[in-house]
């Protein structure tokens, strides 16, 4: 059989020779079609195996990569995981890179490890482990996987369904998975632990996430807790992120439907049966409302809940309890602040930015700060780098109004084109004019023949990166 060199059988090469398993996968087509023509849709494609029995049928042999990149030479590449590894898979659409940041502000800082950036501008982890298994929403948080014995991920250089391109960003040798993450891998296989009955923990554990039969029970049991603490409009703010963490997600829709349906109710006399608190399913509006900015300023971001806090017992360590009117008030909000700073920032900034500009320590501060540039992002105030998921910038909507009647008269340049297609439009000073095209339409002739045809009445400089000296003589 010969030998296929295709990019992608040339990678499973690789990786077959570092004891990696390698399958092939089906591939983006045409008008986002799947390229195998079996029909994939969606997420689907780019990503199934095109062998009977998926990952039984990988192959570690020169023979068998020519054999499947021979019969399918555009399929995408997938690794298998050995035993001894896994991979931890940060997936961006669902939120993966602040769940990643929030799991290490929790626990430590990920050691530095083999890596590569997904298609979808998501990252695969990988690290060295026994008898780890593929899981969802690893920890609680949506938006990580775990992808272990039995699994597979695609790798490089396969083609993602949005054209993006899987690649390497740190070929460092596979590091040793830490202790907690260790330990975290294998809570999430023994089911969890009955919710206990008390009622710190029993909060603390439900807040984490539940599965699809549990969630709308959940949610609302919650909500009648906190409706006995804090007002509705927070109350859904603390519970968007419960539903975040949900198998699969609730929609914030639910949350706001349950929180309405709840605060409605009459106060009842009865105990819930897992805590024993009374009286919850009811929020009783304070006589004196705690109306202060610091009061604000706190429950606004109250997502110090993810650190598996009460609000409340936030507030209270931050020694903001029965707040009232005759309490002095801190004239700004962190949330405010900091909107005014990035409306004033230039270009590109990062949450390390941010916590210096604002002397930000504390993980419940950054968490806070996390939860304040999201509700920006949502609001169409800042963007969020399609590549660099840590970047954001300012979406600045301003508009300045140009009076064109009253505008100084500026005589046009008398620039000569090719085809003579400036009978069609005028040159001014300080104009930059683009010539767009495909590869080998003629750009760098016209631009050579704009040169040639101006070259006696105006300076011209012309920089390239296609030609030498000598190139550029014989052509002028």
């Amino acid at each position: 059989m010969n030998m296929v060199t295709t990019a992608k059988a040339e990678a499973a090469r690789k990786y077959i020779a570092r004891g990696f398993p390698v399958m092939p996968l089906c591939w983006p087509g045409q008008d986002q079609c799947c390229g195998c023509g079996r029909g994939h849709q969606g997420k689907q494609i780019g990503k199934v195996p095109l062998t009977e029995h998926g990952s039984k049928d990988a192959t570690l042999t020169q023979e068998g990569v020519n054999e499947y990149w021979g019969k399918w030479p555009d399929a995408n590449v997938a690794i298998v995981i050995p035993e001894g590894y896994f991979v931890l898979d940060v997936d961006a659409d669902r939120g993966g890179h602040e769940s990643l940041d929030i799991l290490q502000e929790r626990h430590a800082k990920l050691p530095k490890t083999m890596s590569v950036i997904t298609g979808g501008n998501g990252i695969h982890l990988w690290f060295k482990a026994d008898g780890i298994r593929n899981t969802t929403a690893f920890a609680g948080f949506s938006g990580l996987d775990v992808r272990g014995i039995g699994g597979y991920v695609v790798a490089p250089p396969s083609i993602h369904r949005n054209g993006g391109e899987y690649a390497w960003i740190d070929e460092s040798p596979i590091a040793e998975a830490p202790e907690w993450l260790i330990k975290l891998c294998a809570n999430n296989h023994r089911g969890g632990a009955p919710v206990p009955k008390t009622k710190e923990n029993w909060i603390t554990q439900a807040m984490q996430g539940v599965n699809e039969g549990q969630r709308d029970d959940v949610c609302t049991r919650l909500a009648g807790y906190y409706l006995t603490k804090i007002p509705p409009d927070i109350v859904r703010e603390v519970l968007y992120p419960f539903a975040d963490r949900c198998t699969p997600p609730l929609p914030h829709t639910d949350v706001d439907k349950y929180v309405d349906s709840v605060s409605r109710k009459e106060r009842t006399k009865g105990e819930d049966p897992n805590t024993g608190d009374k009286d919850i399913y009811h929020y009783c509006p304070p006589t004196e409302p705690a109306i202060s900015e610091r009061y604000k300023s706190v429950t606004e971001s109250v997502t110090n809940l993810t650190d598996g806090q009460e609000p409340m017992k936030s507030l209270q360590s931050q020694g903001i309890e029965n707040v009232t009117k005759e309490q002095p008030s801190v004239t700004e909000s962190l949330s405010k602040r900091i909107e005014d700073w990035v409306k004033d920032s230039s270009g590109w900034f990062s949450y390390d930015d941010i916590d210096k500009e604002f002397g930000l320590h504390a993980d419940n501060d950054k968490l806070n700060r996390r939860v304040i540039i999201k509700r920006l992002k949502d609001s169409g105030i800042v963007e969020q780098h399609i590549k660099n998921n840590k970047l954001y910038r300012y979406i600045n909507t301003s508009v300045r109004l140009i009076d064109f009647k009253s505008g100084n008269k500026v005589t046009p340049i008398q620039l000569k084109y090719p085809f003579g297609i400036e009978y069609y439009f005028n040159t001014y000073p300080g104009n930059i004019i683009v010539v767009a095209g495909s590869p080998d339409a003629g750009k760098t002739a016209f631009l050579l023949n704009l040169i040639k045809m101006n070259q006696y009445d105006f300076s011209i400089y012309y920089q390239s990166s296609e030609m030498g000296k000598t190139n550029s003589k014989i052509v002028c």
